[in-house]
């Protein structure tokens, strides 16, 4: 499988362990401090918590720009 950054996928964990989660939200970003492309994997709780704390703290989302509207 290839994707894009910014694209978040729901990938299966290949090689499961009795404690871990069967899948997972994965993600690559790029950091705007070091230019670096960073991959994420995320599990429903996890994901969930983000979800939770943006919808709590709105005032810290940066909008998305007209063009990455038009071309994401």
């Amino acid at each position: 499988m290839k994707t894009r950054t910014g694209r978040l996928h729901y990938i299966n964990n290949k090689n499961k362990k009795s404690s871990e989660a069967e899948n997972y939200h994965f993600v690559w970003v790029k950091s705007e401090i070091s230019g670096a492309e960073i991959p994420l994997m995320l599990s429903n709780v996890e994901l969930n918590n983000a979800i939770v704390r943006a919808k709590k703290n709105k005032e810290d989302i940066i909008e998305r720009g007209i063009i990455s509207k038009l071309l994401d």
